[in-house]
């Protein structure tokens, strides 16, 4: 069992950035939440945090922001290249390589329910986040069917297997008290792709399920995340809340 983010993206973080590069429009309306909270403008800096590949930039229609992508894992940081809108750290969450008040807005998506020093993570995002500044953080809610999909299907199939620790009323709580809260928003939403087949590709890379057939796939599918065929094309249902705060 591999327990951080770091351990589980030095291991993972091939297989996850092909699946995001082979079909990088499946998750566009879970990256475009972000977009819409986040309301970027001309000129302002984000901190990406964790980045991954840098997935977002390549959502958001204005051009003129500046990206700094956070990874503690040097095996994800290696997908990206430097360019004169961005800038790659490497890091740890609890004490990232930025200036204190630097950058108008931080996201962290997804990856909250790997990190365990909370405290000290969130103080790290109070610190770098210029006064008035957005923190957007957004994660699988505790015993959602997506939960469920990661922390059973998910911890079966997968060799490393999945020990996700979501988002519920105590850590709603606990967010409080670090943040002013704007909004606080459950969202459902699908991922698309052309046909069956690229789903479970899909699957299989970004969840790194090693020790499953396409069978158990669709299994999984169909058990925890209502997939929808459609004449061409196939989806299923995520679920994420989005956590929109101010200091």
């Amino acid at each position: 069992m591999f327990d951080n983010y770091q351990q589980i993206f030095d291991k993972r973080a091939h297989s996850y950035h092909k699946a995001m590069r082979d079909f990088p429009r499946a998750r566009k309306a879970e990256f475009g939440w972000v977009v819409h909270y986040l309301n970027m403008k001309t000129g302002d800096v984000i901190c990406d945090v964790p980045s991954g590949g840098g997935y977002l930039q390549g959502f958001v229609n204005e051009k003129q922001c500046f990206f700094n992508f956070i990874e503690t894992s040097k095996c994800f940081a290696s997908f990206n290249v430097d360019g004169p809108l961005n800038k790659t750290h490497v890091c740890s969450f609890e004490h990232l390589v930025l200036e204190n008040q630097s950058v108008d807005s931080l996201v962290c998506l997804a990856a909250l329910h790997h990190i365990d020093n909370r405290k000290q993570v969130f103080a790290e995002f109070r610190r770098v986040v210029k006064p008035l500044g957005k923190i957007l953080i957004v994660d699988v809610e505790e015993s959602s069917s997506a939960g469920n999909f990661l922390n059973i299907f998910v911890n079966k199939y997968n060799s490393m297997g999945h020990r996700g620790q979501f988002i519920n009323n105590q850590l709603i709580k606990n967010i409080q008290n670090e943040f002013s809260i704007i909004s606080c928003n459950r969202h459902n939403f699908q991922w698309v792709f052309d046909n069956e087949q690229c789903m479970i590709c899909f699957c299989r890379g970004l969840f790194g399920l090693d020790k499953a057939t396409d069978d158990d796939i669709i299994k999984g599918i169909k058990t925890y995340l209502a997939p929808k065929y459609k004449a061409k094309q196939v989806s299923l249902e995520w679920r994420l809340i989005y956590i929109l705060c101010n200091q």
